[in-house]
């Protein structure tokens, strides 16, 4: 089973999909093409992603993360896991009016998850858990806070079909976050000694 977890900065994703592979003994997996660059960390990989990020334009973005949720196709076959993001993350970011067939192809390449998770938490209490995570997130500084932001993940859900739901986790703690997750999967938890 695969679940992807996805949402705007500051909704809690890492962590809710940490606490969710670990309670429920699935692999954790953010950022698959950082296997490919690194033996050990992520610095390659995010030294790549920066110069990406500033000087490619959205086709190519698009195809370099698609290409991650590629490969994590590749290296999560009859698996369990749990991903920080997959293309609904990819869609938001770089999905213009001109390049929707990439979009097309990495769907059928790479697939879907079985269960899209996007969190969803107002602004304020987004932006709130960023300045607690870290006053100097460079995250704060793009602006992704307006609420009207989701309707373009949730463009791509209903586009390509994928099975999804939404969570409000404004009012909520992590932990009641992965357990209402938990019962929509129909995962049963696993006591790892």
């Amino acid at each position: 089973m695969h679940i992807a977890i996805e949402g705007l900065d500051g909704v809690g994703k890492t962590q809710t999909a940490k606490l969710l592979a670990k309670q429920y003994n699935f692999t954790f997996i953010e950022k698959p093409l950082h296997y490919l660059t690194d033996t050990d960390g992520m610095e390659n990989y995010l030294r790549m992603m920066k110069y990406i990020n500033k000087e490619m334009d959205d086709d190519f973005k698009a195809l370099y993360y698609g290409l991650g949720n590629l490969y994590l196709s590749k290296i999560s076959k009859g698996t369990n896991v749990v991903t920080d993001r997959h293309l609904c993350s990819t869609y938001f970011w770089n999905h213009t009016a001109n390049n929707h067939i990439l979009f097309d192809y990495l769907v059928q390449t790479a697939g879907l998850p079985d269960l899209t998770v996007i969190l969803f938490a107002d602004a304020e209490v987004r932006r709130q858990r960023m300045l607690e995570r870290s006053a100097s997130d460079t995250d704060l500084v793009e602006k992704v806070f307006p609420n009207n932001q989701y309707k373009k993940m949730i463009e791509f859900v209903k586009n390509y079909g994928a099975n999804f739901v939404i969570i409000d986790n404004s009012d909520k703690t992590l932990n009641e976050t992965v357990q209402e997750i938990a019962k929509i999967a129909g995962l049963k938890y696993v006591e790892i000694f």
